[in-house]
């Protein structure tokens, strides 16, 4: 998790967020939650915003750092978004987007001057257990990408199991192959036959390397 936080740590201005935030509600009040547009899911701007706060709440060069009016705020956020619940027609955003981001924000938060209440944070990873898809079901990128926030999850969670499961899946198809995959030219087909090394080869490339660098000296991988 020193790692995971390292790599996200920013020092970010966040006063422009603060005018479009109710405190009573915990919500944005440019947002509608109710929203579920295929593209530019806009309540994900909640959870952009909260990890800006986490990441200013927790860098001491900050000058909202450990400030107890930031810390209620981003409690009361993440309960809103917990009990409004907001799902998207788009299962990118159900089962990575949205997951990814709480995960990061949760271990930022972890080095917080206060911790997130207990029963609001286990609430949370089960949530995103039980919504954020098994990377098992899927390849390519999709794979690599569910397998980040089973990262964060089970670092948080101290759960060995499906840190090796996540470990497993992320390394297994970084091979050569003539079916979807790594192509021995080094080109990259997802989606059957489709070259994309721009989109999803880059992506998967990324994934594998994060998570390379997070568990460097930390996990042995049994291929």
């Amino acid at each position: 998790m020193q790692r995971i936080r390292k790599d996200f740590s920013r020092n970010p201005n966040i006063e422009a967020t603060f005018k479009q935030y109710d405190a009573q509600k915990g919500a944005f009040t440019d947002i509608d939650y109710s929203r579920d547009d295929l593209t530019n899911w806009p309540p994900l701007k909640h959870l952009d915003r909260l990890q800006q706060w986490a990441a200013a709440y927790t860098n001491s060069k900050n000058k909202h750092y450990g400030e107890d009016a930031l810390y209620e705020n981003i409690v009361k956020a993440l309960q809103h978004w917990q009990n409004v619940n907001p799902n998207c027609r788009n299962w990118w955003y159900n089962q990575i987007a949205e997951p990814q981001l709480l995960g990061i924000t949760l271990i930022l938060l972890r080095s917080g001057k206060k911790q997130v209440p207990q029963e609001l944070e286990t609430a949370i990873l089960n949530r995103m257990r039980e919504e954020g898809g098994d990377p098992a079901k899927w390849t390519g990128a999709n794979r690599t990408d569910i397998c980040l926030h089973w990262v964060y999850r089970s670092c948080l969670e101290r759960n060995e199991k499906d840190l090796s499961t996540a470990m497993q899946l992320v390394f297994d198809h970084v091979r050569y192959t003539t079916e979807e995959g790594f192509q021995h030219d080094n080109s990259y087909f997802q989606h059957s036959v489709q070259l994309y090394i721009g989109g999803y080869g880059d992506e998967v490339l990324k994934g594998v390397t994060q998570v390379a660098m997070y568990a460097l000296g930390r996990h042995q991988y049994r291929g």
